[in-house]
């Protein structure tokens, strides 16, 4: 399911968010909006079907993924 922009305040918080726009060298607006769409599409990565995988499947997507983030 999609994210408003806004709701991103509420899970994340204003330092959290002021933190990730700083790394991601955006303003926080910018990082807002581009969470609220990348988010969802991470989520679904993850939770085949809906559901959570087993631990070690879960860790396992998740080192796979880390690894074809740009550096």
């Amino acid at each position: 399911q999609s994210l408003t922009p806004e709701a991103l305040n509420d899970v994340l918080g204003d330092d959290q968010l002021a933190q990730i726009a700083s790394r991601a060298g955006v303003s926080q607006d910018e990082a807002r909006q581009g969470l609220a769409q990348l988010l969802p599409e991470v989520v679904d990565n993850f939770t085949p079907h809906g559901q959570l995988p087993p631990d070690d499947q879960l860790l396992a997507s998740i080192d796979e993924y880390r690894q074809r983030l740009p550096r």
